[in-house]
């Protein structure tokens, strides 16, 4: 059996290649990549941020220095320590019936600073694999110590092109 082509065949032909036509005008608009270019950031940026650990060691805070590069995967990070300090560990404890809080000199609480060039993927950051999210565990290693550490705070650092 033979079957002709008639009209209804050739305006339903016609309708899908017009779609196809629309579809992929409407998808590779430039436009509508430089809006996205503008909204999510991509690529490298220079960022501070602040990692806070607890329960550290008190010999393992004096390892801790300025100018110490981090390391991730065996590799150097395009990171360095700003600044470091180092605070007595408080306990809550319970003294003749009141709460109080009270020094823990086994441990330190270390809160550091860090300036780095990270890598951004819209709202996302992350150094050596890690990302880099207020609240998030973050792996603090240098040449000398490792430590568990939370990101405490982020502040992009504006660079004039």
């Amino acid at each position: 059996m033979k079957r002709k082509i008639n009209i209804i065949d050739v305006i339903i032909i016609l309708i899908v290649i017009a779609v196809i036509i629309g579809c992929y005008s409407h998808f590779s608009k430039d436009s509508q990549s430089d809006q996205v270019n503008n909204i999510f950031k991509i690529g490298k940026e220079k960022v501070t941020f602040v990692l806070e650990g607890d329960n550290i060691r008190p010999e393992l805070t004096d390892k801790i220095s300025i100018n110490d590069k981090l390391i991730a995967n065996g590799n150097y990070q395009d990171a360095i320590v700003t600044n470091v300090e180092v605070y007595d560990h408080e306990i809550v404890v319970a003294v003749d019936g009141k709460i109080k809080a009270v020094n823990d000199p086994t441990v330190k609480r270390v809160v550091v600073t860090i300036e780095a060039n990270v890598n951004r993927y819209g709202p996302y950051m992350d150094i050596g694999g890690q990302l880099i999210k207020s609240s998030v565990n973050f792996w603090f290693r240098t040449d000398k110590m490792t430590m568990l550490s939370k990101v405490v705070g982020i502040t992009e650092i504006k660079v004039d092109n």
